[in-house]
């Protein structure tokens, strides 16, 4: 190093001026620590009130659709029974009570007969009973009704429950004739968030035969038509001749048609 030339002041080099940190936000305040705290245990609170409220409407609505499922899907045998008019003809309706599951005498008429016995299906009052839907008078001069059929149908508007059951019969002194009334009856399923609706229920008279006159009619489970979604057919038979019922869901949806299609409920030609 030069003779002239200075040393660096290293002590001055060492020196920096103090930082001064910026307070933009204040100490968050005790005050304002205790009303979130507030705020949060307000929404545990109301969340778990809301739960409890909606959890068993949310429990039943599911067991609801599981019933549902049950009645959408119903099927039984096609030789299964379920209606008999005895026709007031000799018939030991002790005998048919006792072995067939479920029949019970649903019409008499005094003065001279028919007896019908029926099979009903009390589980299915009891789904009605829990979807809030009340029994209509069509449903028959009886609690649980004879089902004639209960099942899926479908048309553009959306899938139907459809059950036909026996209401009453009819007759015609003046014309001497007689048929009878079935009821069809139909349901918007529920959803996750839908109640079960009633579209229509309905009273339909169903054949067209001689007054007095003694035949035995056995009707059988309907059945839908794997063919046509808003089709089904109900069998039946007297001592010596058959025939079929066909069951139209209509176009809107919201009704049923029973037409006899063949056999002794048509009137004689």
């Amino acid at each position: 190093m030069d003779a002239d030339e200075t040393a660096p002041d290293l002590g001055s080099l060492a020196k920096t001026e103090p930082v001064t940190v910026l307070a933009y936000f204040g100490k968050p305040s005790n005050a304002n620590r205790y009303i979130r705290r507030a705020i949060l245990l307000f929404l545990i609170i109301a969340s778990v009130a809301a739960g409890i409220r909606i959890l068993p409407t949310a429990w039943n609505q599911a067991k609801l659709l599981n019933e549902q499922r049950r009645w959408l899907n119903y099927r039984t045998a096609t030789d299964q029974l379920v209606l008999l008019d005895d026709g007031a003809s000799p018939l030991d309706i002790n005998a048919v009570l006792a072995t067939q599951k479920n029949f019970t005498i649903c019409y008499v008429r005094s003065n001279w007969g028919p007896i019908i016995i029926g099979r009903s299906l009390p589980e299915y009052e009891q789904f009605l009973l829990h979807a809030g839907t009340s029994q209509p008078s069509a449903f028959g001069p009886t609690p649980a009704p004879p089902f004639l059929f209960c099942g899926q149908r479908h048309r553009a508007s959306g899938d139907r429950l459809v059950t036909v059951t026996f209401y009453s019969r009819w007759y015609n002194d003046t014309t001497n004739r007689q048929g009878f009334v079935f009821a069809a009856d139909v349901l918007e399923p529920a959803g996750v968030f839908r109640a079960v609706k009633r579209l229509s229920n309905t009273n339909l008279h169903v054949g067209d035969y001689p007054l007095r006159r003694e035949i035995q009619i056995r009707f059988f489970a309907g059945q839908p038509d794997p063919a046509d979604a808003s089709h089904f057919t109900i069998d039946y038979k007297s001592q010596d001749s058959s025939g079929h019922i066909d069951g139209w869901l209509q176009p809107d949806g919201k009704s049923v048609t029973l037409t006899v299609r063949d056999g002794p409920l048509l009137p004689a030609k």
